[in-house]
């Protein structure tokens, strides 16, 4: 019998993206791609949601979407993912306060549906996940890298 080559996995390609002076990697990535953690880790799960064209953390607004930052903290640095709605565009895989080694995965993107950054501050972002890269005292370090597989 001859062995079934497994199907590619989805793509995820990342493009430098700038914003109010700060450095982000603007990620596109096929439906069913999973982002997985760089760095090991403290994980902070975040519900954002608009509400009146305010941006409001710990809303609960069941009629509105709900929209995600997953955050892990090393020792010296900060990645801060912020995808599309909930459960619409991203699935969380990772509870808030668990800790994380590289390599976890922490996002499906589930939909075609463009970043929270989209509806919160750029109507022209196409990108499923906004990322960024800090070191722990928010000097931006290039997330570029770590998030494009072909």
């Amino acid at each position: 019998m001859t062995p079934v080559a497994a199907p590619p996995a989805p793509a995820v390609n990342a493009a430098a993206y700038r914003s109010s002076g700060r450095a982000y990697a603007a990620i596109a990535a096929d439906v069913g791609a999973t982002l997985e953690s760089p760095i090991a880790g403290r994980v902070e799960v975040r519900l954002y949601q608009l509400i009146n064209g305010e941006i409001r953390v710990g809303a609960n607004v069941p009629t509105l979407a709900f929209f995600p930052y997953v955050v892990v903290r090393s020792g010296d640095r900060v990645l801060t993912l912020r995808p599309g709605a909930l459960n619409i565009d991203s699935e969380v895989l990772v509870r808030d306060g668990s800790t994380v080694s590289a390599g976890t995965p922490l996002v499906r993107v589930i939909g075609s549906g463009a970043s929270s950054w989209r509806t919160f501050y750029d109507r022209n972002l196409q990108a499923q996940v906004v990322a960024s890269l800090t070191t722990a005292a928010g000097a931006d370090l290039d997330a570029v890298p770590l998030f494009t597989r072909h």
